[in-house]
Parts: structure tokens; sequence; C-alpha cells
């Protein structure tokens, strides 16, 4: 990716996919849309996710390792595809970066909402909002 010089701006996303949105949207007015239903999540955590009640989007928004965050311009996803396919690695766009300020979220049953702020991290406290764990025992919570 980096060879390729297409990104505008990556980062992991250890501390959680908002978390890592909000790194990408750092000193900008700019904001974000997820679309929870292009987010990559194994089949049996989406299960889980229904046999507890959760919405997929709440289970991802977890940490994750080994997972990163790139913004790509439009015009280079044809060069994201193809990077995709030489390298074996499976590349998801997820959303898009809009001039709505925050980070906003496409639900699975087409409504935008408003996400709130979602920290997880193992090694600090948190800088705003409730933990990401907190935010399991109710998903109306999930939205502002």
């Amino acid at each position: 990716m980096s060879g390729a010089r297409i990104a505008h701006a990556c980062t992991d996303i250890s501390d959680g996919l908002q978390a890592a949105c909000r790194n990408i949207l750092s000193g900008t007015n700019l904001g974000i849309e997820l679309d929870e239903a292009k987010i990559p999540i194994h089949c049996e955590l989406r299960d889980l996710a229904s046999t507890l009640s959760l919405s997929p989007l709440q289970l991802s928004l977890a940490g994750g390792d080994w997972q990163f965050l790139y913004s790509i311009p439009e015009k280079e996803l044809t060069a994201l595809n193809t990077l995709s396919k030489h390298s074996g690695t499976p590349l998801t766009v997820i959303g898009e970066v809009t001039d709505t300020h925050g980070i906003w979220a496409k639900t699975l049953d087409g409504e935008q909402k408003r996400l709130r702020p979602i920290e997880h991290d193992s090694f600090s406290d948190r800088v705003e909002g409730k933990s990401y764990f907190e935010f399991l025992s109710d998903p109306r919570e999930l939205f502002e």
C-alpha cells in the first residue's frame, strides 16, 4: 500500500474502528460515514450478535489487531482493487469521507445515525465517552 502511494491517510484499528476514524479526521472539519452492511464481520460473529440481540455494528467497533483503516480517494479505487488482487489481501470499502462533521453510520435499516464517542484503549484512560464494552449493554446508546 505504501509503495502504491494511493492512500491519503492510514491508521490501525487496535483501539476500535471509531477511534481510528477519529484519528484520520483529526485536524479537519470532515466526517466519515460507515456503511454497516459493508463492514466485514465473520458469519459466526454475526450469528453471535443476533443471539445476543446486538447489531453487527456494535461488535465491529472494538479493537482489531492487524487491521488497518485507509483513506483513499475514490479515483484510486481501481488501483486499490488491482493491489488487492495482486497481493492476495482482501480490502473492503466500508464508508466514505464526507463534508458532514462527525462519525456517522448507515445502519442495516438504511438510516443515517451519528455514533457516540466510544473508546477501546487497553493502555490508557478514556479521553471521552463510554468504553466500548459499556455500549454493548444498551444498543440504543450507540447513537446520539
